[in-house]
């Protein structure tokens, strides 16, 4: 892991304030055009001439050429660790568009040191202390590709811990996704699972 950058959670929340929602493309097949989400992010924009549609509960990029394309390959940023840390968090807004079995996505979920330190403080934090740090992280991989991991903090149904894994391709922001429950707190018992 070389060139390793640590964020605060809020590196991860979208922060540009956009009035506009998505909207219809065409409002007989009920088509919708999702570029309002990438605004949401200051360093990301949809490349000049393609669009973003949402379609039967499918996200896809639509080159200059018609082609569709997975979402975030219609996807560009200036290519900082910051960039790479946005288009992480937009994928999954960008998803949460579709229904999915997966816990929802709630950016506010994101957890850093502090945020955790500011949980214990305030009696909220069940999971005793942590070994790692649990800020967001920006890292290339052996084979030179981004990677940013960032964990999330669930109590809807029971105290979970869920890590998640984003490795970006080696050009542009295309990208595979993971995630692990990484701790439980079931009642009086907590289960870590360390995964590298």
């Amino acid at each position: 892991m070389a060139d390793k950058v640590t964020f605060t959670r809020t590196a991860v929340q979208a922060n540009v304030d956009v009035v506009v929602e998505t909207s219809f493309i065409n409002l007989l097949k009920l088509i919708y055009d999702m570029k309002p989400v990438v605004r949401r992010f200051s360093q990301l924009e949809v490349k000049s001439g393609w669009r973003l549609e949402l379609k039967s509960k499918e996200i896809y990029a639509v080159s200059s050429k018609n082609k569709k394309e997975d979402m975030m390959q219609g996807i560009r940023g200036d290519e900082s660790p910051l960039s790479f840390i946005q288009a992480a968090s937009c994928y999954h807004l960008l998803n949460t568009h579709i229904d999915s079995e997966q816990i929802p996505w709630d950016e506010e979920a994101i957890i850093d040191d502090v945020y955790v330190k500011t949980l214990v403080h305030h009696g909220l934090w069940p999971f005793g202390e942590l070994a790692r740090s649990m800020n967001p992280l920006f890292f290339y991989d052996s084979l030179n590709h981004p990677v940013v991991i960032f964990f999330t903090y669930h109590r809807e149904r029971k105290n979970i811990i869920v890590k998640h894994i984003h490795r970006f391709d080696l050009v542009g922001y295309g990208l595979k996704y993971g995630s692990r429950t990484w701790a439980v707190r079931d009642k009086e018992q907590v289960t870590m699972k360390r995964i590298k």
